[in-house]
């Protein structure tokens, strides 16, 4: 199986502090599925999943890969507006 590269993401409000304890959830782009996660630790073999929606850390922040694609990652939490960003994951670029 292909490495899956380790996507950092982290959430602010406006004011750029952390939204600790959002919720984060990463959608396959073309289908609006959402998508299968995997163990960051564990990127060589990607066997082991993980959940989604992921809940941010003390520092707003989660950690997981994926496979290569498109994706959009929704980011709730707090007072914060919710965040919707694309993201393209491309392996060996």
């Amino acid at each position: 199986m292909a490495t899956k590269p380790r996507v950092p993401f982290e959430y602010r409000d406006a004011s750029g502090r952390a939204v600790a304890s959002a919720s984060v959830t990463v959608y396959n782009a073309a289908a609006g599925t959402i998508a299968t996660l995997y163990d960051p630790n564990d990127v060589a073999d990607a066997t082991i999943t993980i959940s989604n929606p992921m809940t941010t850390d003390a520092n707003g922040r989660v950690l997981f890969a994926v496979a290569q694609g498109a994706y959009t990652i929704v980011a709730s939490g707090g007072s914060s507006p919710t965040l919707t960003i694309p993201y393209f994951c491309a392996v060996g670029l």
